[in-house]
């Protein structure tokens, strides 16, 4: 579930993700064939292969002018920098439309060999490019493997990948490929420390970034089973103005904060910058930095993904429940699943086994830096706590085993909500080569992570890595092995 919408500037932004603009309006797209969308993802293409004149070119030729002026030229070649660093060179295999004002490209890498989505959004008047979204494969029949993999050779495979990433330097972190509650493949590679050599284990707890959110959306459906909580109620039913303004909790429910329609944005922006980190220990420490935001748009009406609303749903949960909300989840969510190894580690707590984030940094002698400097002090209900491999296998079993929350409250968290890809808290891939899949993704500078459960056959997929983007496409290269698995 590779999906970064636009892109991410390797996560220097933090847990937000920045947009060039909105998708584009309605209007009848070129075909898949036409020479402009050919020439649009070939220059995509070029910019990943060959360097920084060819992303250049790439946002002054086929950008929108106006987008591409947001963007100084240096964080794009950073972006098609580290893009290269992950996947080698790409081929491109196909091009397709999808949809009014989008183009779909199908490429394959040399890393893995593997295939891989990239969606372009284009401007309906001039056919230049808003957004590029690197994605799973597409559900084409050029994508689609013939069935020929036993359980025992996917795992093997999966294990033989993630060590040719760690060789290859595009990788390092821990994997777990599980049939069900059987597990194939649980490996590890690549420094938990640089500073002192210390190796990466299966047991090492690596930074989840996002995938909180998962945690964070089954407590609010918990507390809704218990009746303590409404979905469509608005959010000022449990929160009072010193988080939001009434005129603005009012119109916000606590569905809109889950499904990211709330129209907030992230609270991770410039004033939390300025520090310290250590003074947001606490979900109350957050509200000077969240009681000033203003939806974008009318709550409901459309889609923008949310750190703010995700640490209001945190907040929900505290206030519905009577328990902080880490002493919620530790033991309405980590407790029944049995994962004793997850939590909101403080980054200054001598936690055993906790792996330090590294950012690319190819200017600086060392090639990468730390990320605890410029990361969040403890997790939140947003993202930002740790876990391991082995925690989140069980995480995602006691999910399907409605040891969490009940069958029809999954049916609440997981629906695709059409156009997002996003449902309440889970991410949703609806039409990849290896059938749809349900989990989250995490980035930030030094985290990389997936959760991916299968919803056709039945395989879970945990990828957490401890560097810049190294999830995805390590992902996208066991996602084609489940394709093909028989």
């Amino acid at each position: 579930m590779a999906k970064v919408r636009a892109w991410n500037a390797a996560g220097l932004i933090g847990l937000a993700t920045l947009f060039f603009g909105a998708p584009a309006g309605a209007g009848q797209a070129p075909a898949g064939g036409d020479p402009v969308v050919g020439s649009h993802m070939r220059a995509y293409v070029a910019a990943v292969n060959d360097g920084a004149a060819a992303s250049e070119a790439f946002r002054t030729q086929h950008v929108l002018q106006s987008h591409a002026d947001q963007v100084p030229a240096p964080v794009f070649a950073e972006y098609f920098a580290q893009q290269h660093r992950i996947h080698g060179r790409l081929q491109l295999v196909e091009t397709r439309t999808s949809g009014p004002g989008a183009a779909v490209g199908l490429v394959r890498d040399t890393t893995y060999g593997a295939l891989h989505g990239v969606t372009l959004s284009l401007d309906p008047q001039t056919w230049r490019v808003l957004e590029f979204d690197p994605r799973p494969a597409p559900d084409w029949a050029s994508a689609r493997p013939k069935a020929t993999l036993d359980a025992e050779t996917l795992g093997r495979r999966a294990s033989e990948l993630a060590q040719h990433g760690c060789d290859k330097g595009a990788f390092s972190g821990a994997v777990l490929v599980a049939k069900g509650a059987t597990i194939l493949a649980e490996t590890a590679c690549g420094p938990a420390n640089r500073r002192y050599g210390a190796a990466l284990t299966p047991e090492s707890k690596i930074n989840l970034g996002s995938m909180d959110k998962m945690f964070t959306a089954v407590a609010v459906m918990q507390l809704v089973e218990a009746g303590k909580v409404v979905l469509d109620a608005p959010i000022s039913t449990y929160l009072d103005d010193t988080w939001l303004p009434a005129p603005f909790a009012q119109r916000i429910t606590v569905r809109h904060l889950l499904t990211h329609t709330s129209g907030l944005g992230s609270f991770l922006g410039p004033a939390y910058r300025k520090g310290p980190a250590n003074a947001f220990k606490d979900l109350a420490d957050y509200k000077r930095l969240v009681r000033d935001d203003t939806p974008a748009f009318e709550p409901g009406t459309r889609y923008q993904y949310s750190n703010t609303g995700m640490l209001l749903a945190g907040a929900i949960v505290e206030a519905a429940s009577g328990e902080s909300y880490f002493d919620y989840v530790r033991r309405h969510v980590f407790g029944p699943a049995g994962m004793t190894n997850t939590g909101a580690f403080p980054l200054d707590a001598p936690v055993a086994n906790l792996a330090v984030g590294y950012g690319w940094a190819p200017e600086t002698p060392w090639g990468w830096t730390e990320n605890t400097l410029g990361y969040i002090y403890r997790g939140s209900p947003a993202g930002g706590g740790f876990s391991t491999v082995g925690d989140m296998h069980r995480f995602a079993m006691a999910l399907e085993a409605g040891k969490l929350v009940s069958p029809a409250a999954m049916q609440v968290l997981t629906p695709l909500q059409a156009p997002n890809e996003y449902g309440a808290g889970f991410m949703i891939s609806p039409e990849t080569h290896a059938g749809p899949i349900v989990g989250h993704e995490g980035f930030y500078r030094g985290v990389s992570s997936q959760l991916e459960i299968y919803r056709r056959n039945g395989f879970v997929v945990v990828i957490l890595a401890n560097q810049d983007w190294s999830a995805p496409p390590l992902g996208d290269a066991i996602r084609g092995l489940i394709a093909a698995a028989k």
